[in-house]
């Protein structure tokens, strides 16, 4: 692993750095999903990006690809793992919070959870954030079984 993922806090913390990035740059005008896997396989067609030094090398061999005209479907950072970039479906999209990203705190009972469902509702992506991560992780199932993925 190279060091400046450790000094990250691991490949969790460096996926979260770059997922933003892939998602801004890859997605259909920034609104898409991008999911990540410290084990899956690349596709043939994915783009493949050496780590680099540090996590700037990382930012620019991505921000060149999109210069280039890559639209690719899967992003495969060496020492980190592949990002799997779609498309928002266009029912979400065009609803009035469409692919936005909502952060809900508490939202696993009570107000906050309602929050989330009627955020979730018009069309946002939602961060289920509680103290309470099994509720929390059952709430966001929840969500993702009713409102679709995200």
């Amino acid at each position: 692993m190279n060091e400046w993922i450790n000094e990250m806090g691991g490949v969790g913390s460096a996926a979260a750095a770059i997922a933003p990035a892939l998602r801004a740059l890859f997605a259909d005008k920034g609104i898409g999903n991008v999911k990540f896997s410290a084990e899956a396989k690349a596709d043939a067609g994915a783009l493949v990006i050496k780590a680099g030094d540090n996590l700037e090398a990382v930012y620019a061999a991505v921000r060149q690809a999109a210069k280039d005209g890559s639209k690719p479907k899967q992003v495969s950072v060496e020492g980190v793992g592949l990002f799997s970039i779609s498309e928002t479906d266009s029912a979400k999209r065009s609803k009035r919070l469409g692919g936005r990203i909502c952060v809900v705190t508490g939202a696993a009972q009570g107000f906050g959870e309602g929050i989330a469902k009627e955020l979730a509702a018009a069309g946002g992506y939602i961060v289920v954030a509680d103290l309470n991560d099994a509720l929390a992780d059952k709430v966001a199932r929840y969500l993702d079984a009713d409102f679709g993925a995200g």
